[in-house]
């Protein structure tokens, strides 16, 4: 019982609730009456006997497939995700009952996934789990780097031999857990920020304390006994505790935001692949948050939420899953997600911080303009790439892998070189002649 291929589920092809016939079910079909007709026709038994048996068979194919479907329906199919890519499905079903309906037809447990449900596009993928047993589990094949929102769990029943299928979408289903995939934060790639970026904030103190204990004050009632200072006791007879001292402000704190800029809109010049180089945009964004992290700073991550609403997402070194907050809140920019997000996102941002903004090299410095950020001066830091290795010499070896391979260009080493590395250039000497500070990555 192999699963449906997860071809047929990409975006814009899930299955509809309700019946629908396959490929191999519409050719027999076509042939069963074809082969009956034909052999009454000439009087041939053999051709006779075969058209009808064929419609014998797909008649009792879809009987099967109708009657399952309905009993499907009823039932209740709940997933947990174990973590990682592991989803464990649990049907509430007695087992000779599953046992006497899985005799008909096999059924599969499908959770639509996309970055952004309802927009054409969007990334999309399809979790599929056969239902075999009362409890299975099935693996997520890792998909492209987003924040993936469940859909409307299904279920589809199909016979056998994958001549019909039917979706039925499930009632009162328990919602499936959202599913963002981090990005890989590009370690080979080390970019410094120029100098003067500090964005000191202000105030003398943060209000947490380190784990080594120096200070001492008077006990009150809630404090934990285990800090009281017995030698302080001793001497006065009065109870104190002893406490960390407060720890100073993180040197700086930092605004990542992305330029999201759908390639149809403006003077887009990159090409087809920016979805592609996007990602290795926010690779390399990655591993500058994380390097800011281990130095004990702030990093705020801008994003644009639901309609015209802004995401703000504050990491400070304190944070007990900064890493893991970090990567997740690196997972949601996806380009084409609007152009006019930045502005709205201008409120959000302290002003003592550092802006850094991430673009692909394909835009303009009029379209940078218009985004407001270069009223921030010299607390704004441009960053145009990702820059490319060269395309190697010759056309050969690319033209006979497409030819014998039937394969178009390896998307996981762009080899848009020159052009791209071209284009960041000429972005950042043009903002820099226009004093915004701005550097290729």
């Amino acid at each position: 019982m192999n699963p449906p291929d997860p071809a047929d589920f990409a975006a814009g092809r899930r299955p509809r609730p309700g019946p629908s016939i396959r490929p191999a079910g519409f050719a027999c079909l076509l042939l069963a009456p074809g082969l009956l007709a034909a052999g009454l026709y000439r009087g041939e038994l053999a051709a006779t006997l075969c058209g009808f048996s064929l419609l014998l068979f797909l008649l009792a194919s879809f009987i099967g497939v109708a009657c399952s479907a309905l009993w499907w329906n009823g039932r209740l199919v709940s997933s947990l995700r174990k973590g990682g890519d592991i989803v464990s499905v649990r049907v509430s079903i007695p087992e000779a009952s599953r046992l006497s309906i899985l005799c008909v037809a096999m059924a599969d447990y499908l959770v639509p996934y996309s970055t952004s449900p309802g927009r054409k596009g969007s990334r999309a993928f399809t979790l599929i789990i056969p239902l075999e047993a009362a409890e299975t589990e099935g693996r997520i094949e890792r998909p492209e780097r987003g924040y993936y929102l469940p859909e409307r769990p299904r279920i589809l029943v199909r016979d056998y031999a994958g001549l019909f299928s039917w979706s039925v979408n499930q009632r009162e289903a328990p919602s499936a857990e959202t599913f963002p995939v981090y990005p890989e934060p590009d370690s080979g790639s080390r970019f410094r920020l120029p100098p003067g970026k500090t964005g000191r904030i202000s105030g003398k103190s943060t209000f947490y304390r380190s784990e080594e204990l120096h200070e001492t004050r008077q006990y009150h009632p809630g404090d934990d006994p285990r800090r009281i200072n017995w030698k302080v006791y001793a001497h006065t007879g009065a109870l104190s505790v002893r406490e960390g001292e407060l720890l100073p402000p993180p040197s700086a704190e930092y605004v990542f935001i992305f330029n999201t800029r759908d390639p149809a809109e403006g003077n887009a010049r990159g090409g087809k692949n920016r979805g592609l180089h996007f990602d290795i945009l926010v690779n390399r964004a990655a591993s500058l948050a994380l390097d800011l992290l281990v130095s004990n700073h702030i990093v705020t991550i801008l994003t644009k939420g639901q309609g015209t609403l802004a995401r703000k997402t504050t990491i400070g070194p304190e944070h007990p899953k900064a890493e893991d907050t970090l990567l997740t809140e690196l997972s949601i920019p996806q380009i084409g997600s609007g152009t006019d997000s930045t502005r709205n996102l201008l409120g959000e941002i302290p002003p003592e911080a550092v802006v850094l903004f991430f673009t692909l090299p394909d835009v303009t410095a009029q379209s940078i303009r218009e985004t407001g950020l270069t009223t921030r001066g010299d607390r704004l830091c441009v960053y145009a790439g990702p820059t490319l290795p060269a395309a190697p010499r010759g056309r050969a070896l690319p033209l006979l892998r497409s030819f014998f391979l039937r394969a178009g260009p390896d998307r996981t080493a762009p080899q848009a070189g020159p052009v791209f590395n071209a284009l960041a250039e000429e972005l950042c000497l043009s903002l820099g002649r226009e004093g915004i500070h701005a550097q290729t990555v």
